[in-house]
């Protein structure tokens, strides 16, 4: 009985904690706003990921789904180092390992999903301070498409709970954001690259392979250093070739190998019901998957609510980016623009590409996306404010060139 009190106590005492972390933190980004519209924005912002995240916790209560599994799977566990499966100890056994302490501890579930909740939310505000200064001007114009990205529902229902999302949402833009004050190889950034090399390393690869391309066909490297960059990728290339091989299965220098992987992915969609959400884009060109990954469902898709809601988002998001492929001038833009915007739009087309070949259940993509979705469309909403500037920059080089 004196247990069970010390253990209520505790949890109480530690979400209060929580509570006024949250509020210090939300207030001091608050009072560092420009303007009174920027102040209600970052509020707007808060309010939106308070209310979806407790959505969230609410219709997951008691359910046997990821973000418990994430809690009661460590928590049963015997031993810290017993969560690992396998050689590797990486994706939801790491998260398994970094929850573990915790649940072991006694804190209870609903805190350790305020804490990811709270986490996520420092994502959004360093989501939107990297919006703020990648513009020349020092600052963004709060016209419909920022408030639409930021206060997209789906996005703060599905990264906010306990889960892999949340820490990479957070870890990424901590990157680029260190990218951009040209700190990418520093400490501090070094562990969120080892974070998302734990959580999902691909996503890493994916980030890596980026920055070192972009940095390969940038002319102000030296030819020697590019040569040490062509070694820096195939050394980079060994430790996933090895991890596709074993975790995967699949050998990538096999092309039959890799379309029995993508058969092996249909194949598991066939066999879901979550939500009836299961689609087979087996036989579909790439560009149909990468529609379908970024914009389904659609109305004719949607089988409840939710997806009802989502498909209504997707309209806007598919809208948004018509505008932007309709527009002139992007690769002026992309040119002119600072070295880290041009390894967002890399990275956010890589991701895009490689994970729509894996679509086959429409929950699993509407989340997976949000690893490039938010980092495209911040690319993409810089372009479209700034395209006056850029059709300027554009006749000034016509017209020397003349």
């Amino acid at each position: 009985m004196t247990e069970n009190i010390l253990l209520f106590l505790f949890n109480i005492t530690l979400s209060i904690g929580l509570l006024l972390f949250l509020m210090i933190f939300v207030t001091k980004k608050v009072n560092k706003a420009k303007n009174l519209k920027h102040k209600y924005f970052l509020l707007s912002l808060f309010l939106t990921h308070l209310i979806f995240s407790f959505f969230h916790y609410i219709l997951i209560l008691g359910k046997k789904v990821d973000a418990n599994n994430y809690y009661n799977i460590p928590k049963n566990t015997e031993t810290w180092f017993g969560v690992f499966d396998t050689a590797y100890g990486v994706g939801v056994e790491f998260l398994f390992f970094l929850i573990y302490p915790f649940a072991k501890m006694g804190v209870l579930f609903y805190n350790v999903f305020f804490f990811f909740s709270i986490l996520s939310l420092m994502g959004f505000y360093k989501l939107y301070l990297f919006l703020s200064e990648s513009f020349d001007e020092g600052e963004v114009k709060l016209n419909w498409t920022v408030y639409f990205l930021f206060l997209l529902p789906s996005l703060h229902f599905f990264i906010s709970p306990v889960g892999k999302d949340v820490i990479i949402f957070y870890a990424l833009i901590s990157i680029f954001i260190n990218l951009k004050n040209n700190n990418f190889f520093s400490t501090k950034n070094i562990l969120n690259l080892f974070f998302v090399f734990m959580i999902r390393p691909h996503i890493l690869f994916f980030l890596v392979f980026s920055y070192l391309c972009v940095v390969f066909f940038s002319s102000k490297i030296k030819l020697m250093y590019k040569l040490v960059i062509i070694m820096g990728i195939i050394l980079l290339s060994i430790p996933f070739i090895n991890y596709f091989e074993t975790i995967l299965g699949v050998n990538i220098f096999s092309s039959k190998s890799i379309e029995l992987l993508f058969e092996k992915f249909t194949r598991h969609g066939d066999r879901l019901t979550e939500g009836n959400s299961n689609i087979n884009f087996g036989d579909e060109l790439f560009y149909v998957k990468m529609f379908a990954f970024s914009y389904l469902p659609l109305f004719w898709k949607a089988n409840n609510f939710l997806q009802y809601l989502i498909s209504i988002e997707n309209v806007f998001l598919l809208f948004i980016f018509l505008r932007f492929l309709l527009t002139s001038n992007k690769w002026v833009f992309l040119t002119k623009k600072a070295m880290y915007i041009k390894v967002v739009f890399l990275y956010s087309i890589i991701s895009w590409v490689i994970l729509s070949q894996t679509i086959y259940n429409l929950g699993l993509s509407t989340r997976q996306k949000y690893m490039y979705i938010p980092f495209l469309y911040i690319v993409i909403i810089v372009f479209l404010q700034e395209r006056k500037n850029v059709s300027i920059a554009y006749e000034t080089t016509i017209n020397k060139l003349n």
